[in-house]
């Protein structure tokens, strides 16, 4: 029988072996498993190698080595691992970084920052809920058609100050507009800038082709 012990400990390794530990996060450890759902319905597996589409085409899917699935909106985020009952009262941020920009080979503009809010709370089905306003709104996983899939790494950090406690720095972006301004980003060294107190709860990883790639 597979325990949820069982679980995280191989989502851990899974995080290891793609160097996300100790790469882009430091060792933690994890109070519960971050689940990702897309609008197509697709739940990604840790690890997972997808390729992106916005539009759907019969010969995408009969020729890619990879799972087409619509990453154009943001993911329905969720939790496993822990109850609602346990994580009642508890309230968290979500970022989504890419630290593979433009390749992984030469990840010279890493990381590039996809998505960051806060003041998700649990619900009774353990989907993860906010009504704040972004502090980065949702950008689609974008690799070139130059480089190889690229590491998407969703981090969920719980607000131990608690619900509404998170302030961006004040050099922070406000006008996403420009997509340069996405880039250099740093989501360890920037969750221990905000005003409040962020600790690293959980992870995940998937890898994203590009979309005109074999």
């Amino acid at each position: 029988m597979i325990t949820d012990l069982d679980k995280r400990s191989t989502l851990t390794q899974t995080l290891k072996t793609a160097n996300v530990i100790p790469g882009i996060l430091p060792e933690f450890e994890r109070k519960f498993s971050l689940k990702v759902t897309f609008s197509d319905g697709t739940t990604l597996d840790t690890g997972a190698t997808i390729k992106k589409s916005s539009q759907f085409h019969p010969l995408l899917y009969a020729f890619s080595p990879h799972r087409i699935v619509d990453t154009a909106s943001e993911p329905k985020w969720s939790i496993s691992g822990a109850t609602a009952e346990e994580l009642k009262g508890k309230a968290f941020t979500i970022f989504l970084v890419d630290p593979d920009a433009p390749k992984p080979e030469e990840p010279t503009v890493s990381q590039v920052i996809h998505f960051a809010q806060t003041d998700f709370v649990v619900q009774e089905d353990l989907t993860l809920i906010s009504t704040a306003v972004p502090l980065t709104p949702y950008h689609g996983p974008n690799p070139p058609a130059i480089s190889s899939a690229h590491r998407y790494i969703p981090v969920i950090y719980e607000q131990t100050s608690g619900i509404g406690s998170i302030k961006a720095p004040s050099d922070f972006p406000t006008d996403w507009s420009d997509v340069m301004k996405r880039l250099f980003f740093n989501v360890n060294e920037f969750s221990s800038r905000v005003e409040g107190q962020l600790v690293l709860a959980s992870a995940n990883l998937w890898y994203t082709a590009p979309e005109k790639a074999a």
